[in-house]
């Protein structure tokens, strides 16, 4: 085992500034148990995958050769994700674009070796020489900074660095709220924003050295990947994002800039939902919406990645109003926190200081106003992700703790329920979130949602959207007598629904990924036999590649090309 004087903060830190980081990155995958044993995983994957994945590797190699331009792709030192990202590898190869895997050091043996089995050649690393210059002045202006706002609202050289650093800490410390008065929430957020920083210029001096023509990236809210995302805004890069869509084997991918790079990848661009509201519409459009949703969670593959409706059932309205106890003589609620320490910062504004901060104030207006039965559903996301983190405690039930015994007319769902979302909406009237996914599904079936945070579907029509915090609190002063949605309101978010849901994704076929139905969520994937000729030009390589080329924000499918919905084909 590693000593822990050796992981520590501070060792790390020394390790960079001395420019170790290469050779302690290599000692340690060459020493450490858990790490010897992920290689050994590794290795047996792509044995297993040899035979698909060496043409594949062939034809990435090959395009690198002839290749016009370098696109950087963020890279992994696990298999299954390494190929999961095979079809963005092989369309930037068809697309003439050599990709160029992006590793934590350039002693990342692991990773390297993943990537150079699926025929990336040239590499990049976080701890390469990069100017710091002004760095400790910007350290300094730290111990200033009296609230989590002040810490975001921190820059450098031009990229938001103290909102990468708050976003990262509150991931580690599973936090909602960081106040940097606390001793040791300062100390943390001290070396998270060193951290950020280095990265920051790192990843200008990536930029300049490669001058990419594209840059790939999943999650471009948490350091190092953040300041790269505003590195490559700032240079006149338009970076994408690739990230696994609502349901098994699809990818959603969405291409950024100046004018939308705080908005969410399932989000619909200006151009694509000037088409959405444009087509002919008709009930069988809506059908086709609805179905989609309901094989998804009957089949338990609503974002299967993080296992939101493996355990679910579906339940009929009236049975399930009945269980709950709700009045039927009252409207109905239903409030979906967001997880406060996930992508609090990610995009858009909120008109709390956080998730955290919101859910409080919405579970204080649920237990003081009885005109309306409430339901409050924690997220069901929190079993996966608290089992790959070894944790067991839920942050939404330590807010909720705070007000003491709850009233009859509130109810309260653990993330372990088997109540499906889907069977809550045939019981509610209304749906309270900032911005999560469940505000399209709520609109689409005609409940009357309130956003509290821009950056995905507000101001579009069929959503309410307070503006300041004395709106909302009176707006939620009033649910029992609000306007609930007209036709027209609901046909807009039908017609977003069906963006969201049935054009934007990229069904795959040169790989087939799920999602096993165990406490983790465990990803598996196969590589399809059918491209190995001809790998490039697969289906959906030769769609990312002509996405690519075409400089449009979103990738889209149109409704003409569109697979059917319901279909269960996939891994």
């Amino acid at each position: 085992m590693i000593p822990s004087f050796l992981r520590s903060d501070s060792t790390k830190q020394a390790v960079r500034r001395l420019g170790l980081a290469p050779l302690a990155r290599t000692v340690h995958e060459r020493v450490d148990p858990d790490r010897r044993r992920l290689a050994r995983r590794n290795d047996d994957l792509l044995a297993r995958e040899h035979a698909r994945l060496s043409p594949i590797a062939e034809a990435i190699a090959a395009a690198g050769g002839s290749a016009s331009g370098v696109g950087l792709i963020v890279s992994y030192d696990q298999a299954p994700y390494v190929l999961m990202q095979l079809p963005v590898l092989t369309g930037m190869a068809a697309a003439g674009i050599e990709p160029v895997a992006m590793l934590p050091s350039q002693g990342s043996r692991v990773a390297r070796r993943l990537y150079e089995a699926c025929g990336v050649r040239r590499f990049a690393a976080w701890d390469d020489r990069a100017d710091t210059t002004g760095k400790r002045d910007m350290l300094r202006q730290l111990a200033d900074c009296r609230t989590q706002d002040d810490v975001l609202a921190l820059t450098w050289r031009g990229i938001r660095v103290g909102k990468y650093a708050v976003s990262t800490l509150m991931r580690r410390r599973r936090q909602g709220h960081i106040d940097p008065r606390d001793p040791g929430a300062q100390a943390d957020l001290a070396v998270l924003l060193d951290q950020t920083l280095d990265h920051t210029a790192a990843a200008i001096a990536m930029v300049e050295r490669w001058k990419p023509e594209v840059v790939a990236l999943v999650d471009r809210g948490y350091t190092p990947e953040g300041p790269l995302f505003d590195v490559c805004v700032a240079h006149g890069i338009q970076p994408i994002t690739f990230n696994a869509a609502h349901r098994d084997n699809t990818l959603m991918l969405k291409r950024y800039g100046p004018t939308n790079r705080d908005v969410h990848p399932a989000s619909l661009s200006d151009e694509t939902w000037a088409r959405q509201t444009a087509r002919p519409w008709g009930p069988e459009d809506w059908e086709r919406v609805k179905a989609e949703l309901e094989f998804c969670y009957r089949s338990g593959q609503w974002y299967g990645e993080v296992g939101t409706q493996f355990r679910a059932r579906l339940a009929a309205g009236e049975a399930l109003r009945a269980d709950l106890g709700l009045d039927p003589t009252r409207r109905t609620v239903l409030l979906f926190p967001h997880i406060f320490w996930d992508a609090t910062f990610f995009w858009g504004e909120d008109l709390y200081a956080d998730y955290e901060a919101w859910f409080r104030a919405a579970a204080a207006a649920a237990l003081e106003n009885d005109s309306v039965n409430w339901v409050i559903k924690l997220h069901p996301a929190n079993l996966v992700k608290n089992h790959r983190d070894g944790i067991e405690s839920f942050s939404e039930s330590d807010v909720l703790r705070e007000f003491g015994a709850v009233p009859n007319h509130v109810k309260i769902l653990p993330a372990d329920t088997d109540v499906s979302t889907l069977s809550l909406f045939a019981v509610g009237d209304i749906c309270l979130t900032v911005r999560g996914t469940v505000g399209v599904e709520a609109a689409a079936l005609g409940l009357r949602v309130i956003t509290a945070g821009t950056g995905r579907y507000d101001g579009l029509g069929f959503t309410l959207d307070p503006r300041s915090v004395p709106e909302y609190e009176a707006t939620l002063a009033r649910l029992d007598s609000l306007p609930m949605p007209t036709e027209h309101e609901i046909e807009l978010a039908r017609r977003y629904a069906d963006g969201m849901l049935l054009q934007r994704p990229l069904h795959l076929s040169s790989i087939r990924f799920g999602y096993d139905r165990d406490a983790g969520a465990t990803l598996r994937i196969d590589l399809a036999e059918d491209h190995a000729a001809r790998p490039l030009d697969a289906p959906d390589v030769r769609a990312i590649a002509d996405w690519l080329r075409s400089g449009a924000q979103d990738f889209t499918v149109g409704p003409e090309t569109a697979p059917p919905a319901a279909s269960g084909g996939d891994a």
